[in-house]
Order: C-alpha cells, then structure tokens, then sequence
C-alpha cells in the first residue's frame, strides 16, 4: 500500500450519510406532492344497497323488480385516497325507511365508503351511471312452498345417489306479492366427487346452493326474499349397485330350435341395489320361458321384470322387450285334403268340413320336397257331443321328413251323421 496516498471523499461514511438523507428528503418531498394531487377515476361494479328494509316490512310492505343491481360511478379525490379505493368498498345505497305507499319508485342514492376513514369528505362525484334506480313497492305476502333437493355429485363405481331427503320439507318465504306470484319451489344442491357412503350437509338459505325457482325451473332472484329458516339440511343415501344380465329361457320344438333364431333383450342388463349378500349371489335375473312352438319368423313382446325379494331398480326399470327372430329357415303354407277323424262316436259317420291350410317351416330345400303324401292330418273326436250336426275339433299335423316343423296349432270343422 502506498503510504503517501490520500484518502477520498467518497470513502467517508459522512458523506455517504449526508447523500442518503439527501435522497430520503428528495423522495419524501415528491410523494408528499403526488399525495396532495387530484385524480378522477372510474368504478364499475358497484352494488347496489336498500337501508330501511325493517320500516319497511313493518308497514306491510315490501321491494321488488329493481332495474339494476350494480352502478358505476367516477369519482375525484386526491391521490393517496383514491389510491385505497376499489368497487368493494363503495355502496350506492337507497334508504326505503321512510316510504309508506306501493307503486312504482325512482330514486337517487347516495354513496357509501368503506375502508378510508373520514377522508370520504375529500370525494367529490363526477358522475353516476345510472343516476337513479327504479324499483317497485308492493304489499308483503308469505306463501309456503316445497323443498326439493338435488344430488348434483357422482358417486364411486358400484355405487349410485338414492333420492335425497330434506329437512324441512317446506318452508314459507315472504317478501314482495309480485316476485311470490312467480315462485313454484326451491331447491337445495348438494354436491360430492366419487362418493361411497352416505352424505349429510348443512345448506345456508344464503347460499348459491339454494336457489328460487318458478314453474318453468327458472331461477328466480331472491335478495329481496325473507326466509322462516336459515338453512336446511339434506342427506343422500349412498347405495351399491350391480349390473345383472337379464335371460329369456328358449324352449325347441320340432323344427326349429333355439339356435335357428337370434334373441335380443333391451335392455340386455339392469343395474339393480339391496342387501350385499343378495346381490353377490345374483347373476342373472329370467323372464321367464318361451316355446318356439307356433313362431313364425319373428316375434316381439314387453316382459315385465320381477326382481328378487330386497332387490330394486337403481332406474326403476319394470320392463324389457324380447326380439326373437328365424334365420335361415322359411314358413310356407301347404293345403291338407285328407283329414283322418279319430275317436268317432259309435253309430256316427265323421267327415271333415273343406281342406285345412297350414303352415310348415324349414329350410328351402326341404319345404320344396314336402308333399301332400308327407302330410297326416287326425282329427280328434273324443271330446265331441254325440249329436248329428257340425262340430270344430282339434287336428294333429305330422310331417315324414324330419327337420319340418309344424307352425301353430289347428281345427277344423267336421260334419256328424248317423249311420
């Protein structure tokens, strides 16, 4: 280090003390002077706020259709001030205390500040938009109306929302005749993401949870509303569930089997709820039997679902439509001329009425070798009266070749003489 050198001025810690209070002093004078400076600025959004609403309701009255709720309005004040203003501390407030009579209103408001102290006397309004608000007066009425609730959440795989349950399930709500002409109901939404066991909430009446509605489901506004409770409370039952296939048993008959048809059932499964150990042991739930017997090429009916006992419909589903229909084979009339009467009665004479037309299924190479030589027609007899005259009876078709099927069953009329 050089012995000789001097030292300079900007390694003194004075000077450096007297340049920092000369910066602060600087910086002070220019907020000072921001400070004291005018400023207009805009705000939009402000609410508007009815004061007086108990003098109000005790002379019978009450508010409805108001035109707007939120105003704008531009304000002048100084810097620092205005500075600490935002939309949520401004109020454009009507006083309806002191109105004693229904119609309709006009009126100017005035503004309220909130969060700056006394300095709101330093505000000035430059403008307000818009500079009245309309709004009517008619008589207070109550009427009571149903709760309903509505589970508006999902549940876990395997499990579904049964109806929910409300508490009170009605409640009376006053306010304005005109808004109470319009409303039908509330409603109470209760919420929850893959849920597996029962829910219970509490639901503020102030709440965006429970709504106003009117006889089309519309929303209605109800700042204006009074309430006999503050809240309702809503429980949802949590259920498991399972999905069964539904069957149909297919019974054969000659000619035609279960494997000649497609079946179709809708729906082919239901989602059913009960008791777990029912539901464990239940892998499908019938409809019951049909015989393909008579079909012919296709056939379509509702079957009503009988559930087990402690097991329900998650869907209410009752019903399920069977499609069944023949593939592959074909229905062709034949006309019998030789019908064989059996079990005449003694001292009579039996002869068949005309020919009988019926109808026989198979494959087309089959039908085209069916004669009338194939064909046995019997009439039975052995339930008809011992009396001269005509007389329907049952007849029983066969056919030789063995892979046709007789489609229905048949009578004929058949004439009984004496002998």
């Amino acid at each position: 280090m050089n012995q000789n050198s001097k030292p300079k001025i900007t390694d003194s810690k004075l000077f450096w003390m007297v340049v920092s209070l000369f910066i602060s002093l600087v910086l002070w004078t220019y907020v000072t002077q921001q400070d004291n400076s005018t400023i207009t600025r805009t705000f939009s959004d402000v609410k508007v706020e009815f004061t007086g609403e108990d003098e109000l309701e005790n002379a019978g009255l009450a508010i409805a259709n108001v035109d707007t709720d939120e105003v704008s309005v531009t304000l002048r004040g100084s810097r620092r001030v205005m500075g600490r203003l935002d939309s949520s501390k401004i109020s454009a407030v009507i006083d309806v205390g002191s109105i004693t009579r229904t119609g309709e209103m006009k009126w100017a408001y005035y503004l309220k500040y909130t969060g700056i102290g006394t300095e709101n006397n330093n505000i000035s309004v430059v403008s307000r938009n818009p500079e009245t608000i309309s709004f009517s007066i008619s008589e207070l009425k109550s009427k009571t109306v149903d709760v309903k609730a509505e589970f508006a959440g999902t549940t876990a795989y395997g499990y579904y929302a049964k109806d929910p349950v409300v508490e009170p399930a009605s409640i009376n709500i006053s306010g304005s005749s005109y808004v109470l002409q319009n409303i039908a109901s509330v409603k109470a939404y209760i919420y929850g993401t893959d849920e597996s066991s029962d829910l219970k909430e509490t639901i503020s009446v102030d709440s965006e949870e429970f709504v106003v509605l009117d006889v089309n489901g519309d929303e209605i506004d109800k700042s204006s509303l009074m309430f006999s409770v503050d809240h309702v409370d809503v429980s949802v039952p949590i259920g498991t569930t399972k999905m069964v296939p539904l069957t149909l048993t297919i019974e054969d008959t000659a000619g035609l089997t279960k494997e000649d048809c497609t079946v179709s059932i809708d729906p082919s499964q239901v989602e059913v709820t009960g008791d777990p150990e029912v539901l464990n042991s239940l892998d499908s739930i019938s409809l019951g039997s049909f015989s393909l017997e008579g079909l012919g090429e296709s056939y379509e009916q509702n079957y009503d679902i009988t559930y087990p006992e402690g097991v329900t419909s998650v869907n209410n589903v009752t019903q399920a439509k069977v499609k069944i229909k023949v593939q592959g084979l074909e229905a062709r009339e034949f006309t019998v001329t030789n019908v064989v009467c059996d079990n005449v009665p003694d001292n009579m004479i039996a002869e068949p009425v005309g020919d009988l037309t019926i109808l026989l299924r198979g494959s087309p190479d089959d039908l085209e070798n069916v004669s009338e030589a194939n064909l046995h027609a019997v009439a039975d007899l052995a339930n008809a009266s011992h009396e001269t005259g005509s007389v329907t009876v049952p007849v029983t078709i066969t056919c030789d070749i063995e892979d046709i099927g007789i489609v229905g069953s048949y009578q004929m009329t058949v004439s009984l003489k004496n002998k």
